[in-house]
């Protein structure tokens, strides 16, 4: 880290992580290398402007297990970003708006675009709204592109009259989940010693996945009907909700904190 002037400062992080796990479901060794910058500046007073850019690469062996194993067992895979933030003091003290964007690329789904935008009103010194729209994207993971899992069990099957195993199986055609989320909140602090927080929310999910029964590609294999359950992106849906917080610091060694959430599911 390093602060060039009171209105620059930027870092640079570089790490190095090994994940090892063997179980029945999977056994694999994972090798991560990553690195990241950051550069935050204040080009005049009305602007906070962040960017940055990272890399990340990825190296992996998987050994078969009792119930799968990875297509390739080994492979080399990386991620590329770079972000940008801005700050925009619409209305100093009063209104301050905040648009970023975020592009990404990964091996598996190509590019993908983030992007995402705040406003924050101050109408009172004890009083904040505020609003934001945003999308954001899960892109495929490398079991979503090559696994092979036999996870479940099903009794026997009419047509055939065998028990069935569902097994899953990674798609190399399965692109990125995607959610547009919208918020707005509230906050007040009538007290120093007391705040209190509303929160309201409703996201859009598209490209969900799903699993795909193949039973066109069905076999039958030690007395078991073996059915292919590709990864496809075949589900959508929306989640709404609110949540309601409030912070009493009753005493200086004693806080209370209420807080209660709801969430409706819709897939």
């Amino acid at each position: 880290e390093h602060t060039s002037s009171e209105s620059s400062r930027w870092s640079l992080q570089l790490y190095y992580q090994n994940l090892q796990r063997q179980e029945t479901m999977v056994d694999f060794d994972i090798d991560i290398f990553d690195l990241d910058f950051q550069h935050l500046f204040n080009p005049n007073e009305g602007h906070s402007l962040i960017w940055g850019m990272g890399y990340r690469h990825y190296q992996d062996n998987y050994q078969q297990t009792a119930l799968g194993w990875m297509t390739p067992t080994q492979l080399d895979y990386e991620l590329l970003s770079v972000f940008v933030q801005d700050q925009i003091s619409v209305i100093p003290q009063k209104l301050e708006l905040t648009l970023g964007g975020r592009l990404e690329h990964n091996d598996f789904s190509g590019w993908e675009f983030q992007p995402n935008g705040r406003l924050l009103w101050k109408p009172h010194p004890q009083h904040r709204l505020w609003a934001s729209v945003s999308r954001a994207v899960r892109s495929p993971s490398r079991g979503d592109d090559g696994v092979t899992l036999d996870l479940v069990g099903l009794p026997p099957q009419p047509l055939f009259n065998l028990p069935a195993t569902v097994v899953f199986q990674g798609n190399s055609n399965f692109v990125s989940e995607k959610v547009t989320a919208y918020e707005v909140g509230y906050r007040t602090w009538p007290t120093e010693r007391f705040s209190f927080d509303v929160t309201a929310f409703y996201n859009d999910y598209d490209d969900l996945r799903a699993i795909a029964p193949q039973y066109d590609k069905a076999i039958v294999e030690n007395g078991h009907l073996r059915v292919p359950g590709l990864f496809v992106n075949a589900s959508q849906g929306e989640t709404h909700g609110f949540e309601v917080a409030a912070n009493w610091q009753l005493l200086d060694r004693w806080r209370l904190q209420l807080a209660y959430s709801y969430l409706q599911v819709n897939l």
